[in-house]
Order: C-alpha cells, then sequence, then structure tokens
C-alpha cells in the first residue's frame, strides 16, 4: 500500500496520476516542474521534487525522508 508514501520514479509518468489518492510526495529524476503530472500533483497539495540530481540509489525502501521542494533538496531522517 502506498498510503502515505513517497514515490522516487525515473520520470514523470502520467500514469502515477491514478495514484494521487494514495502518496504523499514524488521525486523524479528527470522531468520537470512544469510538466504536466507535476502540475496536476501541485494542484492536490502533492510535493514533487523534479530532475534531482543526486544519488537515488542512496535510498532505500522505508527510509525516512523530507522533501524540500523550496531548494529540489531531500533529506535523509534518521
Amino acid at each position: 500500500m502506498l498510503k502515505n508514501k513517497i514515490v522516487v520514479v525515473q520520470t514523470l509518468n502520467p500514469e502515477l496520476i491514478t495514484y494521487f489518492d494514495y502518496i504523499s510526495g514524488i521525486i523524479s529524476v528527470q522531468g520537470s516542474l512544469l510538466s504536466h503530472l507535476a502540475i496536476v500533483a501541485r494542484e492536490r497539495k502533492i510535493p514533487v521534487v523534479a530532475n534531482y540530481q543526486q544519488s537515488i540509489y542512496k535510498l532505500k525502501n522505508g527510509d525516512r525522508i523530507k522533501l524540500d521542494c523550496d531548494l529540489g533538496e531531500i533529506v535523509t531522517k534518521v
């Protein structure tokens, strides 16, 4: 179940819209904050970090993280 989970994806795929009722954030390696998906997500109050340049492979399933969408940063919590 994705409820209250942050989803990490390679690209901002429009199919993610079907999961918007279940997710609380999106991190994308590619894409733009001006993409259709990112705009719709922000309208639904779902934070999006797009074109994330750091390694997403450091993130593990179950990690507690904080998205700072203003700065485009991800902070891993312990």
